[in-house]
């Protein structure tokens, strides 16, 4: 997502969010990233911002996406009449579990989907559906079903999207090129065959690039068995699925590879790559991995730490034996929460 869209999208969010839970405000903010310098305050406007009901807000971003959430703060305040938010990147989870559980939680946080769920089942989360409601909101009308229910538990809307996204397979056109390939994979057995003639190892067995999509780990357990057809756990979601024989298939291709290499130089190299993921030293940045599969903030990413690499995006793909799964993928979103324990919840 480029980052004045996803400025837009924040304050946006943000406004929802305030506006639910408080009444309507006299002022709407803009969807425009705007002009403030989020860095400096003017007297006048500090003395402004004492006068209105501060909002603690969490974020579980850095870098140039905190920047992002930073600036969208920045325009809600300075067009908002009753609120002032004070943001906060926290990315460390047990922190914030903390909070929620004590005294001392933000008035909103910013979360995965997946995390209001587990949240709201431990009671953390005040049920935002039922406050939209009250102040006017059709949350059916500005959103997708599936990211309601993405957000939902036993009938209950705990969060509100404000971004959703799938993982998609990144590649390096350059090393397909060099492969003599002008396409990327459709089928696991395909990118198999690429991912084995694209890795290189030195003098030492030492693996310097690596083909098959083993890290980020989530997409490792989750995507690499989607694509074979296999789940986890039943159509109900009443029991885990571990003996699926789609899951053995896609272990047996993910063995397959690791065996070739040798098991423990593999993980040397995941390891190492799993440590730098999402850094200046990203191998995929660095040009030292054929395949990633992952989500649009890579694109995003690669345009800071890695402007040298040639990538595309294409689907995820299928097995030659259910070429339909092809594109299968989580879907997620990332979401806006009240903690039960918020003491500015009028106001959040």
């Amino acid at each position: 997502m480029k980052k004045k869209l996803l400025l837009a999208v924040i304050t946006a969010m943000l406004t929802f969010a305030m506006v639910a839970c408080g009444g309507k405000d006299d002022k709407q903010p803009s969807t425009s990233p705007g002009n403030q310098d989020t860095k400096n305050e003017t007297s006048d406007e500090a003395k402004d911002n004492t006068e209105k009901e501060k909002i603690i807000f969490w974020y579980a971003h850095k870098s140039e996406e905190a920047k992002a959430f930073e600036e969208a703060i920045a325009d809600f305040n300075a067009q908002s009449d009753k609120y002032v938010v004070e943001g906060l990147s926290v990315t460390d989870k047990q922190k914030l579990i903390v909070a929620l559980s004590g005294s001392d939680a933000p008035d909103v946080i910013e979360v995965s989907n997946q995390d209001i769920l587990a949240y709201s089942s431990e009671g953390m989360l005040e049920d935002i559906g039922t406050i939209a409601k009250e102040n006017g909101y059709d949350m059916d009308a500005i959103y997708s079903q599936q990211a309601i229910h993405s957000n939902e538990r036993d009938g209950v809307i705990y969060g509100v999207p404000f971004a959703a996204q799938i993982i998609q397979m990144f590649y390096n056109k350059d090393i397909l090129a060099e492969l003599g390939y002008d396409a990327p994979p459709e089928t696991m057995e395909q990118l198999f065959e690429m991912a084995v003639e694209a890795t290189e190892v030195d003098e030492n067995g030492v693996i310097t690039r690596v083909g098959y999509p083993l890290f980020p780990l989530a997409s490792a357990r989750q995507e690499l068995i989607y694509a074979f057809g296999g789940r986890w756990w039943s159509e109900d979601g009443l029991s885990v699925t571990p003996d699926n024989p789609h899951i053995l298939e896609s272990l047996n291709m993910n063995l397959k590879y690791r065996e070739k290499y040798g098991i423990e130089k593999v993980q040397e190299f995941v390891a190492t790559s799993n440590t730098n993921r999402y850094t200046e030293n990203d191998m995929f940045f660095a040009g030292k991995q054929l395949f990633r599969f992952d989500g649009p903030w890579l694109a995003t990413m690669a345009a800071d730490w890695g402007p040298d690499v040639n990538f595309g995006v294409s689907m995820i793909p299928g097995t030659e034996a259910n070429p339909e799964l092809r594109g299968v993928s989580r879907y997620e979103t990332n979401s806006l929460a009240i903690p039960v324990v918020s003491e500015h919840k009028e106001g959040a």
